[in-house]
């Protein structure tokens, strides 16, 4: 491996160590020391790459935004200029997008660190009107496609799906949770895109409702 791919791997490896840091154990308890003991990298190493802590949880939060905006255009391009997609494969592939992102920005990672970063309060609200814009748009091509119910206005459709994740994906929630993250995530994923009735209980509760 060269010098040069080799220190592509090692930033790209502390990210991943600091997300799951940060995820599992909040922004204030996040240790540079705890960092390298798990990569077992030098501080030396890291610091050649991050110059701080706080260099490092920035191009996290950067990193993670492009990404993100990256994959969801894909998606809905695909959706949009492709006639044989499958819609609804198409929103699986949506949602798995965005719960893979969502733990970044999570409502506990920003109480953490707002006072030391506030500039990333503005970049949050960035990106939260850029999936929410995405969101409409796959929202309006699914009523047209007869997939989605035209009474449901689209911006509940994205609060339920986006502030689920970024409520539930906290540290203190997290740890007190026998599920593992992917358990959690993809509960969250079955819940809101199947419903949580079985088609026999979802018609008795419709004939409730006529009555």
């Amino acid at each position: 491996m060269s010098i040069e791919a080799e220190r592509y791997d090692n930033r790209q490896r502390i990210i991943e160590t600091a997300k799951e840091r940060i995820l599992k154990y909040g922004y204030r308890n996040l240790r540079i020391d705890d960092i390298t003991n798990d990569l077992q990298i030098s501080k030396r190493t890291l610091y050649e790459i991050f110059s701080s802590k706080e260099d490092l949880v920035r191009e996290l939060f950067q990193q993670s935004h492009d990404i993100l905006s990256n994959e969801i255009q894909s998606v809905l391009s695909n959706i949009i200029n492709n006639d044989e997609a499958d819609f609804l494969v198409e929103l699986r592939k949506l949602w798995t997008i965005v719960k893979n992102h969502t733990e970044i920005v999570s409502n506990q990672l920003f109480a953490d660190i707002k006072t030391v970063f506030p500039d990333l309060s503005c970049k949050r609200q960035d990106f939260e009107d850029s999936i929410k814009s995405n969101f409409d748009e796959i929202y309006k091509i699914g009523i047209t496609k007869g997939i989605f119910k035209p009474n449901m206005k689209s911006e509940l459709f994205f609060m339920i799906h986006y502030y689920a994740l970024s409520s539930i994906l906290k540290p203190e929630i997290i740890a007190q949770s026998s599920l593992s993250i992917k358990e959690i995530l993809d509960g969250i994923s079955n819940l809101l895109l199947t419903g949580a009735l079985t088609e026999d209980a979802q018609k008795k509760y419709l004939e409730l409702t006529e009555i």
